[in-house]
């Protein structure tokens, strides 16, 4: 135990952990309004009765629908893994009160876009571009 130091650093270095926790804190952030963005997004968008007339679509018609709104799901998937990349390169380096500003107006801005949408009726494909 000696030639290791475990005994002698079990006391908790509260000016460091004040600097880490002040760091990690708006990444934290980010990370919470990612995944209520994304929630919001699944919530208004899994309501498919209001988009869909359950008694008029057939199996073809959801099969043919499914497929384009899957190709879709790709676009995003490929974008968001792109934010994700930069985002944490940023982080990386440090720079995490810069990215929760961003991140938190261009999710918000997206749940207004959603939210708007959501109340003028529109289509399926409107949400989904």
């Amino acid at each position: 135990m000696r030639e290791f130091g475990i005994w002698r650093d079990r006391h908790v270095d509260l000016r460091l952990m004040g600097r880490r926790c002040r760091c990690g804190f708006p990444n934290g952030v980010r990370y919470v309004i990612e995944i209520l963005a994304w929630t919001m997004f699944l919530l208004l968008l899994g309501r498919v009765d209001v988009f869909l007339d359950p008694g008029a679509a057939t199996d073809h018609e959801l099969r043919s629908l499914s497929v384009i709104l899957l190709r879709f799901v790709a676009v995003y998937c490929m974008a968001d893994g792109l934010n994700i990349m930069f985002m944490s390169v940023l982080a990386g380096a440090g720079d995490t009160r810069w990215m929760l500003i961003v991140s938190g107006g261009l999710h918000v801005g997206f749940l207004a876009v959603l939210l708007g949408l959501s109340l003028v009726h529109a289509t399926l494909y409107t949400f989904w571009v």
